[in-house]
């Protein structure tokens, strides 16, 4: 006869029958000490990471720069306006009529660039920088679009962040953006 171990992994037995597919039953898992232990330790991992916030380097006053991972909440996340900014040595002529924002959330960028919308996606694993975007098509007078053009080009120019006691200041070669919080965003 069969030796069968009373679990339903063996043979049928006397008064039993065997599942279909001759697949045992699944059953409670066993804990042990140390797979308490082990789950206990990855908890503990799991807590001390989770809501810190990126590293990153420091700056000339001794804070943290704004650099970390896209989707984990990156410090530079949020909706912001420009207040000036310098391409090249030329100001930005920021108007209270075509407004530039940006806003910055689970690794994309998006806003307003003074008369069209655009989208991108930005990456801060290395630095900050905005891939290829995306731009509608509306034509607005000439100034206005001369911020557009000027502004979209210092973006992907950006290669640091840093948040400041005012707001966020993106710089990059010979670029200087210059945000502050925009209380207009939803």
């Amino acid at each position: 006869m069969a030796r069968t171990t009373g679990r339903g992994h063996g043979p049928a037995t006397a008064g039993r029958t065997a599942r279909r597919g001759g697949r045992p039953r699944a059953g409670r898992a066993r804990r042990t000490p140390a797979t308490a232990l082990l789950v206990g330790a990855l908890l503990l991992v799991a807590a001390c990471t989770t809501g810190t916030e990126p590293t990153g380097g420091t700056t000339t006053d001794g804070g943290s720069t704004a650099t970390g991972t896209p989707g984990t909440g990156h410090r530079t996340d949020g909706a912001w306006a420009l207040t000036s900014g310098e391409v090249d040595g030329a100001a930005l002529t920021v108007t209270g009529g075509a407004p530039v924002t940006l806003l910055v959330e689970d690794g994309r960028v998006s806003g307003t660039s003074g008369c069209n919308t655009y989208t991108g996606a930005v990456d801060t694993t290395d630095g900050w920088s905005v891939g290829d975007v995306g731009l509608t098509r509306m034509a607005c007078e000439p100034a206005v679009m001369a911020l557009e053009t000027a502004y979209l080009d210092a973006l992907a120019r950006v290669d640091a962040a840093e948040l400041t006691d005012d707001g966020l200041e993106l710089t990059g070669p010979d670029v200087v953006l210059t945000f502050v919080a925009d209380p207009n965003a939803a």
